[in-house]
């Protein structure tokens, strides 16, 4: 499933939370020419019933025949049965779609874990994006894949979306992001493995909060915004290593799209190793998220290692040490010691001849 199906999902979804409370209370009567949100509940929308956007969480859904949706249809751990008109894009996480023999979808279906089922005269005028299901044999032969240059094209439109994240980043948040590289500079390993444990966790998170309704749409959109904001500053690693390889005094922005190109042409090369080039793209978004998680978002710094002064060799260390100790002050010359008065006996006084008489 695409970055795009998810984010448009995700953002319907959220954006749908703020609808008014009697299109939360259940099915609606004909017309609805509104938002729909159901929690928790079966919903039907009848025929001749019209809506604008139809979001359902943990709960089945079924269009009947003559029902239409204008814009998208999104499920959240839900079957739907359509038989009915959808105006754009059918969405499922979860859950499985049946589509009847008078349903038409006019842009894409797209189901996450579950399963697909067209009756014969259904009709899909989008791209049908399907994970984790099994296809036979008959849907093999009809179903071609894109041709060698819709992927090309395709490939160009995601590296133009990339490098317009990673622009916008640059300009709206350039200490933030310098932070989260230096943090992949520093931390890269632990960055990593942070990241793939959130990656591997991320399921059963969304299950275990799948109760609570409101927080997995929000815990899929904080990874996706991590990781989004994790591959640019990843990007932006790689630009000053690409500005030193070259000797190049580039500036801040020019850094990071020149690195989140290189990053992006080596994503394109490593996913298309057969078996194993997912691993490539898992390790790099790994990293990012790891990253934007352990810096929170940038918001706490973490000074390169080249910014500390660097450690002298061990005799230069020594010398340095000796050069800084102040000098020792010469040794006194040692004195005779000098005898106290009380100690020195007085000398003892002659007596004085007495004086002859000339008489």
């Amino acid at each position: 499933m695409s970055v795009r199906h998810i984010l448009t999902a995700l953002l319907l979804a959220v954006c749908l939370l703020a609808v008014p409370g009697a299109a939360l209370a259940g099915p609606a009567l004909a017309p609805l020419a509104d938002d729909t949100v159901i929690f928790g509940n079966n919903f039907t929308l009848a025929a001749g019933e019209v809506t604008d956007n139809l979001v359902v969480f943990g709960g089945n859904v079924t269009l009947e025949e003559g029902a239409t949706v204008l814009q998208n249809l999104v499920v959240f751990g839900g079957n739907v049965s359509v038989h009915g008109h959808v105006g754009e894009s059918v969405v499922t996480v979860g859950g499985n779609i049946d589509l009847g023999a008078t349903a038409v979808v006019q842009e894409d279906l797209v189901n996450f874990g579950g399963h697909v089922t067209r009756q014969p005269g259904a009709q899909v005028l989008g791209y049908q994006s399907t994970e984790g299901q099994l296809l036979n044999p008959e849907q093999i032969r009809v179903r071609s894949g894109p041709s060698w240059l819709g992927t090309q094209v395709l490939r160009v439109f995601q590296l133009v979306g990339l490098l317009g994240v990673a622009f916008v980043l640059a300009l709206l948040t350039p200490r933030q992001l310098t932070n989260t590289a230096n943090t992949i500079a520093r931390r890269g390993v632990v960055a990593g493995g942070l990241g793939a444990i959130s990656y591997i966790l991320l399921p059963v998170a969304v299950v275990i909060t799948l109760i609570t309704c409101i927080l997995p749409p929000l815990i899929l959109l904080l990874v996706l915004l991590g990781t989004l904001f994790g591959w640019a500053a990843l990007g932006l690693q790689l630009g000053r290593r690409l500005a030193e390889m070259f000797k190049a005094d580039w500036s801040f922005e020019v850094q990071v799209l020149a690195g989140n190109l290189a990053l992006a042409l080596v994503a394109f090369a490593v996913r298309g190793v057969p078996c194993i080039g997912w691993l490539g793209t898992f390790a790099l978004g790994s990293i990012g998220l790891g990253a934007a998680l352990l810096s929170r978002f940038g918001t706490e710094a973490e000074p390169l290692s080249e910014d500390l002064p660097p450690a002298l060799p061990a005799p230069q260390a020594a010398v340095a040490t000796a050069a800084a100790k102040p000098a020792a002050k010469p040794a006194a010359k040692p004195t005779k010691p000098r005898a106290s008065k009380a100690q020195t006996p007085a000398p003892a006084k002659r007596p004085r001849k007495p004086k002859s008489s000339g008489k």
